[in-house]
């Protein structure tokens, strides 16, 4: 995804939570921050979640956003959306997880991922 497309992701994820809130200063969810595709902790987040789909490899991370919700009450943590490039037997291919590492618990928790849409 283009630099151009990220920024324009980015301000549409917070016009929503803008519209979502009423116009209001404190969001639910904060506005995510475009990962560092080269980041050695994104990647070893992004080899955990396909390590959890049997019969994929992990090739490189695309693309992906992260946000930090430190309210209690909501689920607090700090969470990766990843577009993951992977292979499997018959081709390569782009999948989508979504990860959260959780306060107090040492690892990752694999929230969501798609491999079926690609």
């Amino acid at each position: 995804m283009s630099t151009v497309a990220a920024r324009s992701a980015t301000a549409a994820i917070g016009a929503g939570q803008k519209n979502m809130m009423g116009g209001a200063l404190n969001p639910i969810i904060p506005p995510a921050t475009t990962v560092k595709v080269e980041d050695p902790y994104v990647i070893e987040i992004a080899e955990f979640a396909v390590a959890k789909i049997p019969g994929l490899v992990f090739i490189k991370v695309e693309f992906g956003f992260w946000w930090k919700i430190e309210t209690p009450n909501l689920n607090a943590g700090t969470y990766y959306m990843l577009a993951i490039k992977t292979q499997d037997n018959n081709r390569t291919r782009c999948d989508v997880a979504l990860v959260c590492d959780l306060p107090g618990i040492n690892g990752h928790t694999l929230i969501w991922y798609n491999d079926k849409n690609n």
